[in-house]
């Protein structure tokens, strides 16, 4: 048998994991390699129509940023920063606008583009929605109810909060779901549709960041 290398990151099924249990190496990965995209993207499609130009984006750069977000999605300001840049150079690109007088979050409302954490946000509430509404021994491990529920403030399919003694365990893929899970409106939680559930969120989602 070959002794196992030791090594700083490991990349699985297309996700780059760390030793320091930081996303750092990933986003950088994942970043380098959508803007070599989108570069493709501005040499041969330049005089194309702007739907071409955001259905390219859509397909090509924004999906690498989109795979497995719930999973890796950082909480630090210049991280989210540095993943939306992609986006915003996009947005001046497919609508052919790079004064710098000008809105790039107008561009990004015009196209239909929301924020990608508003994506991530709603990937994580739509993969835990399938953990709750399951049967698996994973729900019933971690979806407890807490030990008292206001009828004020929560709705009525709160799950207890992890409790977390670090800060990377309080922004882990579980807790995050779980606050955002709580959080949402009595009549999103309460429907156990998929597709339902993704449509109430996605309108919920756009009300809160916009």
């Amino acid at each position: 048998t070959l002794p196992l290398e030791k090594v700083s990151s490991y990349k699985y099924l297309g996700v780059t994991f760390s030793d320091d249990l930081t996303w750092n190496t990933h986003i950088n990965t994942v970043v380098s390699s959508a803007c070599k995209s989108l570069g493709y993207i501005k040499r041969n499609l330049h005089s194309t129509p702007h739907c071409v130009k955001l259905t390219a984006y859509k397909s090509f750069v924004r999906a690498k940023l989109d795979y497995a977000n719930f999973i890796w999605w950082p909480h630090q300001a210049y991280l989210i920063n540095k993943l939306e840049s992609v986006q915003n150079k996009a947005s001046r690109f497919i609508s052919h606008d790079y004064s710098r007088t000008s809105s790039v979050t107008a561009l990004k409302t015009n196209l239909d583009l929301c924020p990608l954490a508003e994506r991530t946000k709603l990937a994580r509430l739509v993969m835990f929605h399938k953990i709750y509404y399951s049967s698996s021994s994973f729900r019933n491990h971690y979806c407890q109810p807490p030990s008292h529920i206001s009828l004020r403030r929560d709705h009525s399919q709160k799950i207890n909060p992890l409790f977390a003694r670090t800060n990377k365990f309080q922004n882990s893929p579980l807790s995050l779901a779980i606050n955002n899970w709580n959080s949402l409106p009595e009549a999103i939680a309460l429907e156990n549709n998929p597709a339902k559930f993704r449509d109430l969120c996605k309108a919920h989602l756009k009300s809160v960041f916009r």
